[in-house]
């Protein structure tokens, strides 16, 4: 739930790099979650589903 929200301000400091850390421990239903709520609020796209 975090990442998603961190998800609007890619450019702040650390929300990038809190998204790479966590994403390397996030099991695939976590993953699944989140690729499918960035789908739903980035419907042009958002560079993290790439990393998903």
């Amino acid at each position: 739930m975090v990442l998603l929200y961190k998800s609007k301000h890619t450019g702040v400091t650390g929300n990038q790099l809190d998204f790479d850390n966590a994403a390397k421990e996030m099991s695939i239903k976590q993953q699944s979650w989140l690729k499918n709520a960035l789908s739903v609020m980035f419907s042009d796209g958002h560079n993290w589903l790439n990393n998903l």
